[in-house]
């Protein structure tokens, strides 16, 4: 093997791990595969750090090996996060049940239609 090619190797290995972290943060969160969004993935030697969200929370995460065929995963809630802000439910008006609108991640019932005030009376 050439040195020229090392680091295209690297950078494919690198990569195919990458693509096993919404699997592996699944099964500490207990979340579906497809729901989970990596984000802020760092790796130091052998600890691997990354931030993941399903359903309106946020976990961090890491995973520490111990040679090929041991990795130690684990996730954590970031409970401080979850008491400041309400989980998003919705982001658009159509994810909303009935003529229910969102607003600020939360579906809620319309404003009541304003009443006509004196001055519009004839």
């Amino acid at each position: 093997m050439t040195t020229s090619r090392v680091p295209g190797l690297l950078a494919l290995s690198i990569a195919g791990c990458a693509s096993h972290l919404p699997t592996w943060t699944s099964g500490q969160i207990g979340c579906p595969v497809d729901e989970v969004v990596i984000t802020n993935e760092d790796t130091v030697w052998s600890t691997r750090t990354w931030t993941a969200r399903c359903r309106g929370k946020t976990y961090s995460c890491s995973e520490h090996s111990e040679g090929q065929a041991n990795a130690h995963v684990a996730c954590k809630e970031n409970r401080d996060e979850a008491l400041e802000a309400p989980p998003t439910v919705c982001q658009f008006d159509t994810q909303c049940r009935g003529n229910r609108q969102c607003r600020d991640g939360q579906c809620v019932a319309p404003a009541p239609p304003a009443s006509a005030s004196p001055a519009d009376s004839p």
